[in-house]
């Protein structure tokens, strides 16, 4: 994936969001991504609530 698309995609969120908005966006998927990849790693299940 190019700089290109990326740089499209972020443009278009900044119309959105101001730059500390953005910043919490970027570490709220970059934390479920890191809980998702744990998860995966241990073999945990999810276990219906």
């Amino acid at each position: 994936m190019g700089t290109r698309f990326q740089t499209k995609v972020w443009d278009e969120a900044a119309r959105h969001y101001s730059e500390p908005q953005l910043a919490a966006l970027m570490v709220a998927i970059a934390t479920i991504n890191v809980y998702n990849r744990l998860m995966v790693a241990t073999k945990q299940i999810e276990r219906p609530g």
